[in-house]
């Protein structure tokens, strides 16, 4: 029996699984977006919460540059919200919803619709995910009063409006911390 020259197989070291929604520099080239630039570490978790870097983009921009995550995406383009951008920093976000069937309560800390929507075009860009909500209730509010609401269908994101007093049990909404970040002492 002839041998067989083999050759040793070399086992390649597992690369650690880094969460895309942690890493700035990587988010920011997935929205198109400059920077950053020396971005600050990421905050203490908090319990019930995922962190997140919020590129600071505003919605018309991540239409432009991500059309695939939005359903019907010229329909706000008008809208204020759709124009809105931020600073970028971390954010931190309880996706679980919250006071479903009510009306919309004046003490909730829901997202603005930017922010909700960077959300679920970072999921969708860093995991493949578009998971389906409710209609979710956003700090923003058209010219004539209606507050703005955010769902993901399969389809993708799309932005509507309803009364503050409107009762359903399609619509809730969500929670959005802004963590308090260390100044760097030198």
């Amino acid at each position: 029996m002839a041998k067989a020259n083999a050759k040793k197989q070399t086992k390649k070291k597992a690369e650690p699984v880094v969460d895309l929604l942690m890493n700035p520099e990587a988010l920011h080239k997935l929205v198109g977006a400059y920077g950053p630039y020396d971005p600050p570490e990421a905050p203490i978790p908090t319990k019930g919460y995922v962190t997140f870097w919020d590129a600071g983009s505003s919605i018309a921009t991540l239409v432009k540059k991500h059309p695939q995550c939005f359903y019907m995406p010229r329909l706000y383009e008008g809208e204020r919200c759709c124009k809105d951008t931020d600073s970028w920093r971390w954010k931190q976000i309880d996706f679980t919803a919250q006071g479903i069937g009510e009306p919309h309560d004046p003490k909730s800390t829901p997202p603005t619709a930017r922010e909700l929507v960077m959300y679920l075009v970072l999921l969708f860009l860093t995991k493949g995910e578009k998971p389906e909500t409710l209609r979710l209730r956003c700090r923003d509010v058209t010219e004539s009063g209606r507050r703005i609401v955010v769902t993901q269908f399969v389809s993708g994101i799309e932005i509507a409006n309803v009364s503050d007093l409107w009762k359903s049990p399609g619509i809730a909404t969500c929670s959005l911390l802004t963590p308090m970040m260390p100044t760097k002492r030198k």
